[in-house]
C-alpha cells in the first residue's frame, strides 16, 4: 500500500512537471530594441515607433522581453524591473531574460 502511494505521488509530480514543457510560448514579433540609458531610467531610441503588448529589448548585455505587468508563467526566469521614460511619462516594466523555452521569435 505504501509503495502504491509513493508511486502515485511520483506520477503526479511527473505530470505536473510535464505541463510546463507543453505550455504555450509567448510570440515575439519584432527585432530587439536597444534601450538608451537615461540617468536611472531608460528610454527608446528616437527611431522607435508604436507601443506593443510586449517589448523585445537589449540592455545590460542581455536580451529581455518586457511587459507592463508581471507574468506568473515566467516566474522561473531572471526578472528586472526598470523604468522607461516616453513622452514625459514614466512606465514600470518587468523584463524577463530571453529564453527559447518560453518565447518564440517571429520576424
Amino acid at each position: 500500500m505504501k509503495t502504491l502511494i509513493v508511486s502515485l505521488s511520483f506520477l503526479v509530480l511527473i505530470i505536473l512537471a510535464s505541463l510546463t514543457v507543453f505550455a504555450e510560448k509567448i510570440l515575439i514579433t519584432g527585432k530587439p530594441i536597444v534601450l538608451v540609458p537615461d540617468m536611472s531610467d531608460y528610454s527608446f531610441p528616437k527611431s522607435y515607433g508604436p507601443m506593443q503588448m510586449q517589448y523585445f529589448v537589449y540592455f545590460g548585455g542581455n536580451y529581455r522581453v518586457c511587459f507592463l505587468a508581471q507574468k506568473a508563467q515566467l516566474a522561473s526566469l531572471d526578472m528586472l524591473r526598470i523604468y522607461i521614460t516616453q513622452d514625459g511619462y514614466k512606465y514600470l516594466w518587468y523584463c524577463y531574460r530571453f529564453d527559447h523555452r518560453f518565447f518564440k521569435i517571429n520576424f
